[in-house]
């Protein structure tokens, strides 16, 4: 294997993550890309969630009940 420097990985990657959807949506059709983009979502949605609740701490319920 060719040894590439970081930059050109990373420019590879950037390509390749540009052209995914295109390259799915020929090949599967456009249901698959909708199924594609709300997983990622609800991905980047639980990351989220997961930061501010388990890092920052700022969601707090308890108090509510009383």
């Amino acid at each position: 294997m060719i040894a590439c420097p970081p930059r050109f990985k990373f420019l590879w990657m950037l390509l390749g993550t540009l052209i995914l959807p295109w390259v799915i949506e020929g090949l599967l059709g456009r249901g698959w890309v909708r199924i594609l983009d709300f997983a990622l979502l609800s991905v980047l949605l639980a990351i989220g969630l997961n930061i501010v609740v388990g890092y920052a701490g700022l969601l707090d319920l308890g108090f509510i009940a009383f």
